[in-house]
């Protein structure tokens, strides 16, 4: 078995300073904290780099519906609006659509729900 360095990996260290306290530890192993310390960042750069995403819907809706199922297989992060409450149709209404599922990309907003159109707007820079 391989020996680990146990010497201190404060160069890893994101930002935040937030693996600080692990990375000190002296039976912390160099090969775990080069990998976790790598996936945590790339992570974080794909969380800055995603758009907000929010999906008015409404019950009985296929559209909304699916558009859900394709967000969460992906692992988007969205948020749901129920635009049968007072709030959700107040918010609903300023994005100036008639029908669901409307989807706010950024600043962008899709009316309809079309898994090629969504993908594009996300990925675009706007």
């Amino acid at each position: 078995m391989p020996k680990h360095s146990t010497k201190p990996l404060t160069n890893l260290i994101d930002e935040e300073n937030s693996f600080k306290p692990f990375l000190n530890h002296q039976s912390f192993s160099t090969d775990f904290a080069i990998i976790y310390a790598s996936v945590t960042k790339n992570s974080k750069k794909k969380h800055h780099l995603m758009k907000r995403i929010v999906l008015f819907s409404q019950k009985n809706c296929s559209n909304c519906k699916d558009a859900q199922q394709y967000m969460t297989s992906k692992n988007y992060s969205y948020r749901l609006v129920d635009i049968s409450s007072p709030k959700g149709r107040k918010e609903f209404n300023s994005t100036g659509a008639r029908s669901v599922p409307v989807l706010k990309i950024g600043d962008q907003v899709l009316i309809g729900w079309n898994i090629t159109k969504f993908e594009k707007a996300l990925k675009s820079k706007d």
